[in-house]
């Protein structure tokens, strides 16, 4: 616990207020960031479970001593935000939504994700539904040989032993996504995959702009 960060407001060895602390853009950014969910969330749905305050200098998803990276921001000073489409059961999706599935498996990082608090997985629920129903950001991540990952998530895993090892057959490297339940979101009009400018869903995943996003749940 000695390279724990003190509280808000706290100095650290040398004296100096740490740079979280001290600049107003992390501020201005988080702000930026739920004034653009509550838009979101205006025009997509309920929350399945309302955010709770937490302590101004942690963000949601975080302890006090996990570190956090710097991150790219918009020129407004709002978070770049990664919206990746996915692929999943009906089955799956809905233990999701229901909280007894914390963790969604792939088998490929996506390509084009920075990090986990500026990303939102966009869930596809394939036959029959053929909708997308909602989305989630992730809390963390775990990356390992499929026997480990199994062993750190298996009892909120949502999946059947024998159907988690059988999809990471022939694969050395598992990735695990938990899921955030304070950032868990329910379409209540869910889409068709076309309203974000795709013909057929993706194998892997695909990758929306906020326009798409933000004209798809008005729509």
């Amino acid at each position: 616990m000695g390279n724990c960060p003190k509280a808000r407001g706290a100095k650290n060895d040398r004296g100096a207020v740490p740079p979280q602390t001290r600049t107003g853009l992390l501020r201005s950014a988080r702000v930026g960031e739920l004034r653009d969910e509550r838009q979101m969330r205006q025009v997509s749905g309920k929350v399945l479970r309302p955010p709770r305050r937490k302590p101004r200098n942690v963000r949601k998803g975080e302890t006090a001593c996990q570190s956090r990276p710097s991150r790219p921001y918009h020129s407004v000073g709002r978070p770049a935000m990664t919206n990746i489409l996915l692929s999943i059961k009906p089955v799956y999706a809905e233990r999701i939504y229901l909280h007894s599935k914390r963790y969604e498996y792939r088998k490929q990082f996506p390509k084009q994700m920075d990090y986990l608090d500026n990303t939102r997985f966009l869930l596809y629920e394939s036959t029959p539904v053929k909708l997308v129903t909602g989305w989630f950001v992730p809390e963390s991540m775990h990356i390992g040989a499929p026997d480990k990952i199994w062993e750190m998530t298996k009892y909120f895993s949502g999946i059947d032993e024998d159907k988690y090892f059988a999809y990471f057959k022939d694969h050395e490297i598992a990735f695990a996504f938990q899921v955030n339940p304070e950032r868990l979101y329910r379409f209540d009009n869910p889409r068709t995959i076309d309203k974000f400018g795709l013909k057929r869903p993706p194998q892997n995943y695909a990758y929306i702009t906020d326009e798409v996003l933000l004209k798809a749940l008005e729509e």
